[in-house]
């Protein structure tokens, strides 16, 4: 959500410095119908919530992986438009974590609770599956490649409270690249 909602921010500037939307219609993108599948994927992960966590090998995981490898079939095919490269990196980055960590994002109850995410402390404990996230509660000891797991808390007064991942920031560092090379300049059709 905090990824969409920095994105539409991005947007919203580059149109109030004369970025024209109408430009990204003129970027081709190859095997993007991927991406939405990946996304739909990745919702139904989050919206029908898990009981237990089930492991990698888990049905949930491999949905979970699978939907990164639909991503990254997009990203290789269209690598060489602006910002996508680094939108890659940041994918790679999650999808590392994720799996290093039995198929879910690792997320500390500090840093939950710095976001306001209070309401059912006790169960913050090892373990835990966060309620519409791909987040499982673990110390920073416990999960592998802890650094690059959701670690940065962007607090209130943010108007959507949240933590992210260094892979997070790089995808929205590659998507504000891409929109604005695609908003402010029109992308060549052969630089696909």
């Amino acid at each position: 959500m905090i990824l969409i909602a920095l994105c539409l921010i991005f947007l919203l500037g580059l149109m109030a410095v004369g970025g024209r939307v109408s430009n990204l219609a003129h970027v081709e993108l190859k095997w993007a119908w991927l991406a939405p599948l990946a996304f739909l994927m990745q919702a139904y992960l989050i919206f029908v919530p898990a009981e237990k966590w089930g492991g990698l090998l888990s049905g949930r995981s491999l949905i979970l992986i699978f939907s990164y490898g639909l991503l990254s079939v997009v990203i290789w095919c269209n690598s060489r438009l602006p910002g996508v490269k680094l939108l890659g990196l940041g994918l790679l980055l999650n999808f590392l974590v994720i799996v290093l960590n039995g198929g879910f994002m690792p997320i500390t109850p500090e840093a939950l609770v710095r976001t306001g995410y209070d309401a059912n402390v006790s169960q913050l404990e090892t373990g835990y599956l966060v309620g519409r996230t791909k987040n499982i509660v673990m110390e920073l000891g416990e999960a592998r490649l802890w650094f690059l797991s959701d670690i940065v808390v962007i607090p209130k007064p943010f108007p959507i409270p949240s933590v992210l991942s260094v892979g997070d920031l790089l995808i929205v560092v590659g998507v504000f690249f891409f929109l604005r090379e695609s908003m402010l300049h029109k992308v060549p059709a052969g630089s696909t």
